[in-house]
């Protein structure tokens, strides 16, 4: 997310970063949509309104859950985000080649959390469709992590979203994009 940066305080934005539990230099090796999505509500406490949100891949998912959950942003950029919840378990049940019945008992344990924890969906496009903040989701046909069609879906279901499709950055050169980087800033300063 580092490319960003300058634009944004040179557009005059202030920019702050939220290193999730269990990414980059934040410690513990694993964590949740709600424990990323209570760290979104503490920073928003802390700091006041946000103009303005840029996400990254899990990262739209979590900021779609917490929005639907209180959390107030203005605009919003979901960059390579996944739609679907039960995309992830498929990609997460295929990279481990996992039996059917192991990936039927992990679905069985995920739906049982779920209920017990909101009692609802949280994948990113059942958020969206409650939103209100105007959105921008970018995507990129080769996106081997995340499909492209999983922004299509998200931006399908956010009212008034634009879709961005680029083609060539996959998941993570996106970020770094001189051309999406000025579209993303372009856009928060509209």
């Amino acid at each position: 997310m580092a490319g960003f940066l300058k634009p944004l305080l040179q557009a005059g934005f202030r920019v702050m970063a939220i290193d999730a539990p269990g990414h980059g230099e934040t410690p513990g090796e694993r964590t949740s949509i709600f424990e990323c999505a209570r760290v979104a509500q503490a920073v928003v406490r802390e700091y006041g309104p946000v103009h303005a949100a840029i996400t990254h891949s899990f990262g739209g998912m979590v900021l779609a859950y917490a929005m639907n959950h209180g959390v107030s942003v203005g605009r919003v950029v979901c960059i390579s985000a996944p739609a679907r919840v039960e995309y992830l378990l498929e990609r997460f049940a295929s990279i481990l080649n996992m039996p059917d019945g192991v990936v039927a008992e992990l679905r069985r344990r995920l739906d049982r959390r779920l209920d017990d924890t909101t009692g609802g969906d949280i994948s990113t496009d059942a958020n969206a469709r409650a939103l209100a903040a105007p959105a921008l989701i970018v995507h990129d046909v080769d996106d081997e992590g995340v499909p492209w069609q999983q922004g299509q879906l998200i931006a399908a279901a956010w009212p008034g979203a634009r879709f961005l499709k680029t083609q060539g950055l996959g998941h993570g050169r996106i970020l770094r994009d001189a051309g999406v980087i000025r579209q993303v800033v372009d856009f928060i300063g509209a």
